[in-house]
C-alpha cells in the first residue's frame, strides 16, 4: 500500500470536517514537484474568490501577488524543509486583486514511516483587525502629535506667567504670596518640560523630576530665608502626569512653609525627599526637617491657611492619604495609588 493510500480514509475524514469550517483549508501534495493544491474547502473559495477549478492542481503562491519576498514567506519555506508547522501573517491577494491579510497556519501530515506526504493549511482572513489596529496606531500618532502641542504650549504659558511673576519681583519687594505662587507655577512648568522632552507624553519619571524641583526652589529663596540643603532618596518611579502635577504643587507648599518656619531667617537647614515605592500599586513621598516645628497657626488643616488647604484639595485628587508629624520639626508623607490610565488629559491642578 503506498503513503497516498494509506492516508486516503484519514483525508476523506478530515475533508468532511473542513467542509464546515469557518476558515481556509488547503491540503497540498508534497511529493509532487510544485506542490500543488488537491484540495479547498468553502471557506477557502469564499475568502479568495478563486474557485476550485482556479485552485486545484496550483501551487498557493498564486495567492502572494508580486510580494514574493516578505519575511513570512521565508520562514513558511523554512518550515516546509525541515517538516516542522508554523504560523505567520502573509499578505496575499483576492482573485479581484484587493488586498487581505492571511494568519496562515501549516501543519505536515505524515505516513506511518515519519514522511511528511501532505501540508495542510488554515487560513483565517484578519484583515479587519489588522486594519482596525492600524488605525489605532493611527489614532495614537495623531493623539502624540496633539499632545506635543498642548504641552508645548502649555509649558510656554506657564513661562509666560513665570516672567511677569519676575518682573513684579523686579518692581516691588517680593510678597509670600507672590513667592508661593510662582513655586506652584514652577513645579507645574518642570512636569510640562520633563513631559516634552520624552517620547511619550503621559508618565514622568517623578523621581528624577525631584532634583530639577529643589533647583527651582533655591532659585525663588529670598535673601533672608534660611539656605537650604535638600537631601533626595527618590526611586525612578513613572506617574501619571495628573498625579505628578498635583504631586509637585504639595511639594512646593511643604517646601514652602519650612522655608519661612523651619529655620531661622538666613541660616541654613536640612530638608530629607524620599520618594519611593511602598508595594507595586502604591508610592509615597516624604517631606522632613528638623527646624523649630509648627505655630499653632501654621499647623496642618487650619482651615486658615491657605496652604494647607491646597495641600488637602490635592491630596484628595490624588485619592491620597496624608500623615504629618510636628513634635521635631516638620514630616509629611503622602500615600497613594499609582494610576493605571496613561491617560494625559490636564490636571485639575493647572
Amino acid at each position: 500500500m503506498s503513503s497516498h493510500d494509506e492516508l486516503k480514509p484519514f483525508l476523506a475524514k478530515l475533508k468532511t470536517v473542513f467542509d464546515r469550517s469557518p476558515e481556509g483549508m488547503v491540503i497540498t501534495d508534497m511529493t509532487k514537484d510544485k506542490q500543488p493544491v488537491i484540495y479547498c474547502n468553502n471557506a477557502f473559495i469564499e475568502i479568495t474568490g478563486f474557485s476550485r477549478e482556479e485552485t486545484i492542481g496550483y501551487n498557493c503562491r498564486f495567492l502572494q501577488g508580486v510580494e514574493k519576498d516578505q519575511a513570512g514567506l521565508q520562514l513558511v519555506r523554512s518550515a516546509i524543509k525541515t517538516d516542522q508547522s508554523c504560523r505567520v501573517v502573509l499578505r496575499n491577494y483576492r482573485k479581484d486583486g484587493e488586498l487581505f491579510y492571511n494568519r496562515l497556519s501549516l501543519f505536515p501530515i505524515q505516513d506511518s514511516t515519519g514522511t511528511t506526504i501532505y501540508y495542510m493549511g488554515v487560513q483565517d482572513d484578519i484583515t479587519s483587525l489588522i486594519l482596525k489596529k492600524e488605525e489605532i496606531q493611527r489614532l495614537r500618532s495623531n493623539q502624540e502629535v496633539l499632545e506635543t502641542e498642548v504641552h508645548h504650549r502649555v509649558k510656554n504659558n506657564l513661562a509666560v506667567i513665570s516672567s511677569l511673576l519676575d518682573l513684579d519681583v523686579d518692581s516691588s519687594s517680593e510678597t509670600k504670596t507672590l513667592q508661593k505662587t510662582r513655586m506652584r507655577i514652577q513645579s507645574m512648568k518642570m512636569i510640562h518640560e520633563n513631559l516634552y522632552q520624552k517620547e511619550g507624553f503621559s508618565r514622568v519619571e517623578f523621581g528624577s523630576v525631584l532634583f530639577e524641583l529643589t533647583d527651582a526652589f533655591r532659585n525663588y529663596r529670598k535673601p533672608s530665608q534660611a539656605n537650604l540643603n535638600f537631601i533626595i532618596d527618590s526611586e525612578p518611579v513613572p506617574l501619571n502626569v495628573n498625579q505628578a502635577i498635583p504631586l509637585s504643587i504639595i511639594l512646593s507648599e511643604l517646601v514652602h512653609n519650612i522655608y519661612n518656619h523651619a529655620y531661622p531667617e538666613s541660616e541654613s537647614g536640612e530638608v530629607q525627599i524620599k520618594f519611593y515605592k511602598i508595594s507595586d500599586q502604591k508610592v509615597a513621598l516624604r517631606v522632613t526637617d528638623h527646624g523649630e516645628g509648627l505655630k499653632d497657626e501654621d499647623q496642618p488643616r487650619d482651615t486658615n491657611n491657605m496652604g494647607y488647604l491646597i495641600i488637602d484639595t490635592l491630596v484628595q485628587q490624588l485619592e491620597a492619604e496624608l500623615s504629618v508629624e510636628t513634635e521635631q520639626g516638620l514630616s509629611a508623607e503622602i500615600i497613594f495609588k499609582k494610576s493605571d490610565s496613561s491617560g494625559s488629559g490636564q490636571s485639575q491642578a493647572i
